[in-house]
């Protein structure tokens, strides 16, 4: 069956000359057993007529705020909707949105979404307009809004240019929708931290380590494609992953231990998977050569040397299950990277993190096995492997195949126990 079938769609369109193609993904969408109505901007009135419209959803267009009879219309429209898309989205209607501006019924119906709907969007402009930090600014915060971006294309464009900002064809944008959505149950909610910290010795300098954060980044928005509601914490020098909800950066190891905490107290997970490069010590105290202790002053001399003691920082992998609130303790992903380690050195690293407990899955890495492009490594489950790889996308690929197959198996546990106890 279609995962549309039967579904309540809104379907907003601002103004754009690839307002034509709104036709098109309308006519797919009603032929895929969902039930569309359709809400415009004036622009985009001037694009496409409303007689289009209607004949093809079978429902009336909505455009007018003030209405006589429709006053509600933007609370009565969101709460009726399923999943809203907008297609195609304009400069101007994501900027009113990012920044809650409500002038017309589409901006107001937007914002007065509930957060936890399906929002999709589609924006098409020009290369230039899209490459504007003003719109990327406000496409990052519709991103940390929970709304989904369906990134133009580059291709040729209405004005003559060749560049991004090409709205997605209504075929990419029903198979993207169909990843995204599909059976419920297979859809989780997980918690990514990934990214290096950075443990502070005055204003300017740190010790951190060598993560990037990129393979997060890349994990994080391949689930989200997937259909998983994401949610991310990420070291200061790790970019953000688009689709995902972002609670935000994290600095040294008492930041990213409270953050953790506290958003594990906050919100329930079906998993988590800990990626982040914690660093092993915290600064304890800077001195002299004297041994005299030095304060951490807005920025120290560079005249003299500093002895730097550090102390050893707890494993906050071993604490998730503990932190976390919901009753049904989350699935937890933690990683173990080794240098030039042979395959019993591999063992002995994979056992330790096992032993202090708290884990479910283990992926190690050598750091002699992996690149920008290879990516060799193994997903252990206890002591076997239960996947391996080469890629990167092989191993989101092989996470989230374990991650849903425990997750099913641990659901018909407590459904045979249900039963036992409810014969």
């Amino acid at each position: 069956m279609s995962p549309f079938e039967g579904k309540k769609i809104l379907l907003i369109l601002s103004g754009s000359i690839a307002c034509f193609k709104a036709a098109a993904l309308l006519s797919l969408l009603k032929k895929s057993g969902a039930e569309i109505k359709t809400v415009t901007t004036s622009s985009a009135l001037k694009f496409i007529g409303e007689a289009t419209l209607e004949g093809l959803s079978g429902n009336k267009n909505y455009s007018e705020t003030f209405e006589p009879g429709r006053m509600m219309e933007h609370i009565e429209l969101s709460k009726w909707a399923d999943l809203i898309l907008v297609y195609p989205a304009s400069a101007n209607l994501i900027g009113q949105w990012a920044n809650g501006l409500a002038s017309d019924l589409a901006s107001t119906l937007l914002i007065a979404t509930e957060e936890q709907k399906p929002v999709y969007c589609a924006p098409a402009m020009n290369s230039k307009m899209w490459a504007h930090q003003a719109v990327q600014k406000n496409i990052e915060t519709l991103e940390s809004f929970g709304v989904r971006i369906l990134e133009p294309e580059w291709g040729q464009l209405a004005c003559g240019e060749v560049g991004p900002g090409r709205i997605l064809e209504p075929e990419s944008v029903i198979e993207i929708i169909k990843n995204m959505t599909g059976e419920n149950s297979e859809k989780k909610s997980i918690l990514i931290t990934y990214g290096g910290t950075t443990e502070s010795i005055d204003s300017v300098r740190y010790i951190s380590n060598f993560s990037t954060g990129e393979t997060g980044r890349r994990l994080s928005e391949y689930l989200s494609f997937k259909g998983h509601h994401v949610f991310t914490l990420r070291g200061e020098r790790a970019a953000r992953a688009k689709g995902s909800i972002d609670l935000g950066v994290f600095g040294g190891f008492e930041d990213i231990h409270q953050k953790i905490k506290t958003t594990l107290n906050e919100k329930a997970f079906d998993v988590v998977i800990h990626m982040a490069a914690v660093s092993d010590y915290s600064l304890e105290k800077i001195m002299d050569e004297t041994l005299t202790e030095q304060k951490q002053r807005s920025k120290l001399s560079s005249d003299n040397r500093l002895l730097l003691q550090l102390k050893p920082n707890m494993k906050i992998l071993n604490q998730i299950k503990e932190y976390s609130k919901s009753s049904q303790q989350p699935l937890v992903v933690g990683f173990k990277l080794t240098a030039q380690a042979n395959p019993k050195d591999v063992e002995n690293a994979v056992e330790k993190v096992f032993k202090a407990g708290g884990v479910d899955f283990v992926v190690h890495n050598d750091l002699q096995s992996i690149g920008s492009d290879a990516h060799r490594f193994s997903i252990f489950d206890k002591l076997k492997a239960v996947e391996q790889g080469q890629t990167k996308e092989q191993l989101f690929s092989g996470l989230e195949t374990v991650i849903l197959t425990k997750c099913s198996r641990n659901l018909n546990q407590q459904r045979s126990s249900e039963n036992a106890l409810n014969p």
